[in-house]
């Protein structure tokens, strides 16, 4: 009885079929990887002037929660030369923050022809809307004065999400 093989066998050299060989093992063992599943949300940031139509289109987002020390922070900037920033230490429950002031929230604004540098909160609030160990989410209204270019007044509104980071 003679055994025959397959013509294209014949063609491939040992060197060859080591190298084909090497190949399929290392992309079943690719393959056979755990992947890790989990998607790390990041923090989101919605924020306007009450006078605009639009909310600020931010080039950068940061944002950390902490919940052992029970701390938010977060920190935007826009394209068009603004920044925000949100600190609220001790976040223990949902509801309206205590005593909000210009430490905890302030949005400003440089532009050719605009600035506003807010000094003082004047009224307002943070609301928290949820709070777990990963993320804390909530909304604000705020009135804002600022002293530079003469003394005005803006409010301003929105909504966060700050996630624990990885």
């Amino acid at each position: 009885m003679k055994t025959s093989f397959h013509p294209l066998f014949l063609k491939i050299a040992p060197r060859q079929l080591y190298v084909v060989l090497l190949v399929l093992i290392a992309t079943a063992g690719i393959a056979s990887c755990k992947k890790d599943k989990s998607i790390h949300r990041g923090s989101f940031l919605n924020v306007k002037f009450s006078e605009d139509v639009y909310p600020i289109n931010m080039q950068t987002i940061n944002g950390n929660y902490d919940p052992m020390t029970r701390t938010a922070t977060l920190q935007a900037d826009g394209y068009h030369n603004e920044h925000f920033n949100l600190y609220l230490p001790n976040v223990t429950d949902t509801g309206i923050y205590k005593n909000p002031s210009i430490h905890n929230i302030a949005l400003s604004e440089t532009t050719d022809y605009y600035d506003f540098y807010p000094d003082s909160l004047v009224s307002g609030q943070i609301i928290i809307s949820a709070i777990d160990s990963q993320s804390i989410t909530g909304t604000f209204e705020v009135a804002l004065s600022g002293s530079f270019n003469g003394a005005q007044t803006r409010v301003v509104v929105g909504g966060f999400e700050i996630n624990v980071p990885y």
